[in-house]
């Protein structure tokens, strides 16, 4: 083919030489860009869990994927709940179990809006706060209030005089202070709206409305 012609004016001149190494600039960013997305096999798990969590709709949150947070998981989706977990540590012995029964899991601080939103918060059900802090329960509950109002909470709380003022100064949120009733009755209370308080008479669970 023809060559491009020398420009006469500076400014042309200048950009005859700038805009090959800009080029060739943006090319080796775009393959530097690849290489890290093609060997950086956390950052491709993380962004594919987040793809996933977008696709759900009118599913329950559950922040926490501990022992509790796994049983909790185990009870939604034997109740055909659909579930997007979120962990701060991806290195919990429960998250891979979770992962295995093909619920996303978001990893990130659920306190964090963003951490929230990835999660799917704006077009969830509810929200089940179930980390071994319930300081850092309430306040995850607090910033997904703030990015859904009317979005339903459960808390677990470790002191149950702290639990019946959350749940009175809250709007009304099931607050839960006894972890022994955990997974079930959490549960139920992300999807059932009568329950206000559970607890085991022998191996049976009653619901109290």
């Amino acid at each position: 083919g023809e060559s491009i012609p020398y420009p006469q004016q500076w400014y042309l001149r200048l950009f005859f030489f700038v805009m090959p190494i800009i080029g060739l600039g943006l090319i080796v960013q775009g393959v530097i860009n690849f290489g890290v997305m093609l060997f950086n096999k956390s950052a491709r798990e993380d962004e594919w869990q987040v793809a996933i969590a977008s696709t759900y709709k009118d599913h329950i949150i559950v922040a926490g994927i501990g022992r509790l947070g796994f049983r909790i998981v185990q009870q939604l989706l034997g109740s055909d709940e659909e579930v997007v977990g979120i962990e701060v540590n991806p290195e919990s012995e429960f998250v891979q179990r979770v992962l295995d029964a093909r619920v996303p899991v978001i990893f990130g601080d659920a306190s964090h809006p963003d951490v929230l939103s990835q999660a799917g918060v704006h077009r969830a059900d509810a929200v089940i706060t179930c980390t071994e802090n319930g300081m850092t329960n309430l306040g995850i509950a607090l910033s997904a209030r703030e990015l859904k109002p009317d979005i339903r909470v459960v808390l677990r709380m470790f002191d149950h005089d702290m639990a019946q003022k959350v749940a009175r100064g809250f709007d009304s949120p099931t607050a839960f202070s006894t972890s022994a009733l955990a997974p079930p009755a959490f549960a139920r209370a992300a999807t059932r709206s009568d329950i206000t308080h559970a607890f085991y008479v022998g191996d049976q669970l009653l619901n109290v409305s």
